[in-house]
């Protein structure tokens, strides 16, 4: 199952470099991530590119960041996630749940 969602950032000052880190969630090291319901893991992933093949992380585990790029000034900035559910997983229906923290640095 694949899906897109948006992450907008804004900044309201000039000459400002922007790196955006995604966390791991439950995993370690963002291969793969997972989603947990009660011991129940559904593999999936984040990425930055519309193909699915460079994980959006923090630059490590193999993962990429995104940036460093120059947003314009006092202008909202969306920034596409690209998600991937693994197929052929054999899991019960439910609710499955993972926190993945945005980063923004500049």
């Amino acid at each position: 199952v694949d899906t897109i969602g948006t992450i907008r950032i804004r900044c309201n000052s000039f000459a400002k470099t922007v790196i955006v880190d995604l966390g791991d969630g439950n995993a370690s090291n963002f291969t793969p991530r997972y989603m947990l319901k009660v011991a129940e893991h559904l593999t999936y992933n984040l990425f930055l590119d519309a193909a699915r093949t460079t994980i959006w992380g923090n630059n490590t585990g193999g993962s990429s960041h995104y940036g460093p790029v120059d947003p314009p000034n006092n202008t909202n900035v969306d920034l596409p996630i690209y998600g991937r559910i693994t197929a052929l997983q054999d899991v019960s229906a439910g609710a499955y749940t993972d926190l993945v923290v945005a980063t923004v640095n500049f």
